[in-house]
């Protein structure tokens, strides 16, 4: 059974939670807190699997709430309940909630909620590295487009254009956009899947408030682990997305899956980012072992750490509520396996993009999975694929 914390300071309304959330009670063992203090002395006599708190309480708050959650307990997933809040509670909540909800809140939809970010956990088998990936709330980015978000948000010229235009090539920035805007914050009701669109639905305004509250996002310092380089990891995972786009729009797929393999293709290898800065002395010797022993990536991170940087990224991208076409084509692009099988998905052209990437780049062997491309119907599109990422990396360079 899990053990899932609410906590509301309306009395009225944890009664009602307790009301509509009696189908899972043989599921979760559920504990129900009036206060900040309450739920703390809840957490410390027994350990939660997922805390769901409202925001605006008296004395300390929500997102406070979560913060010391996040310190004390680091592997516990971490929500808000709450109703619209003002811009500085949000920017609060933002850089410590995993996933919001907006009050009042259908029961299947938030069973559902809880229920995906419990059942993800599982993937990374690591309690330690599970705790270390699951209080992030950040990720890095690259130091010059930081300092170029910064300087634009500074300006009193600064436009969504040029907005979407810097976040859009950094990993860390479109991750964490993606999660506020299909947080429920900000009241979307459908998936966005494009930077361009996110930043005009959040606007400047928005923008500027959370990026300027020093805690959505970060500029990438140091690494300590030896093998990782972000500028790297930056070219390769731009031209996966462009690649990625290339082959969906070859196949005339519909408008929004393209977008999605822009963005899924620019994340595939976020997991690097998380394992070379949540593990840096394991994420060397798996990098150091895949070279010495000839094993793919996915096989040597798998011996030393347990998970994939696929996994690993897909688990973190997953808390965040990114979208599930973008976490899937990021969890498997590795290794897809049977998934996918029909119309192009994301998943199809960012396996296929970054396997045709890194034979260009001399790979010993190919990493296309045919089996599943066959299964697919798109093995006879490999050559055409491949003039597309022949034209792409020509055109980079």
């Amino acid at each position: 059974m899990r053990n899932v914390l609410f906590v509301d300071d309306e009395l009225r309304v944890l009664d009602a939670l307790r009301r509509m959330l009696r189908p899972v009670r043989e599921q979760w063992r559920m504990s129900f807190a009036s206060s900040a203090d309450e739920a703390l002395q809840v957490l410390e006599g027994s350990p939660q699997d997922a805390v769901v708190t409202d925001l605006r309480m008296p004395g300390v708050d929500g997102a406070e709430l979560l913060t010391e959650v996040r310190r004390r307990y680091p592997m516990t997933v971490r929500l808000t309940l709450s109703g619209h809040a003002d811009e500085g509670l949000c920017a609060k909540s933002a850089a410590v909630a995993h996933q919001s909800l907006l009050k009042p809140c259908e029961a299947d939809t938030l069973i559902a909620a809880v229920q995906r970010t419990l059942d993800v956990r599982d993937t990374v088998g690591d309690p330690e590295l599970r705790a270390r990936i699951c209080a992030m709330t950040a990720l890095p980015s690259i130091p010059s487009l930081y300092v170029e978000l910064m300087e634009a948000l500074h300006s009193p010229s600064a436009s969504l254009q040029e907005l979407s235009a810097i976040i859009g090539k950094d990993i860390a920035m479109t991750a964490k956009v993606l999660q506020l805007v299909n947080s429920a914050f900000f009241g979307v009701g459908r998936e966005l899947t494009s930077v361009a669109d996110a930043v005009a639905y959040l606007g400047v305004d928005t923008i500027c408030t959370l990026a300027l509250s020093g805690a959505v996002f970060a500029r990438f310092e140091h690494c300590p682990a030896r093998r990782f380089s972000i500028t790297e990891l930056w070219r390769h995972s731009l031209s996966t997305g462009a690649v990625a786009q290339r082959i969906a729009g070859l196949e005339q797929a519909p408008r929004k899956i393209v977008s999605e393999c822009l963005l899924a293709g620019i994340l595939h290898d976020v997991g690097k980012l998380v394992l070379a800065t949540s593990a840096p002395e394991r994420y060397d010797e798996a990098r150091e072992m895949a070279d010495s022993r000839q094993w793919s990536e996915g096989e040597a991170e798998k011996k030393v750490l347990g998970v994939t940087h696929g996994e690993a990224g897909a688990y973190l991208l997953w808390l965040w509520g990114i979208p599930l076409n973008i976490t899937e084509a990021v969890a498997f692009h590795l290794s897809p396996g049977g998934r996918g099988a029909g119309p192009l998905v994301p998943l199809t052209a960012v396996h296929a993009a970054n396997a045709l990437l890194h034979e260009m780049q001399g790979g010993a062997c190919s990493e296309l999975d045919m089996d599943y491309l066959a299964g697919a119907g798109v093995a006879s599109r490999i050559e055409s694929w491949r003039e597309i990422a022949v034209a792409t990396t020509v055109a980079a360079g």
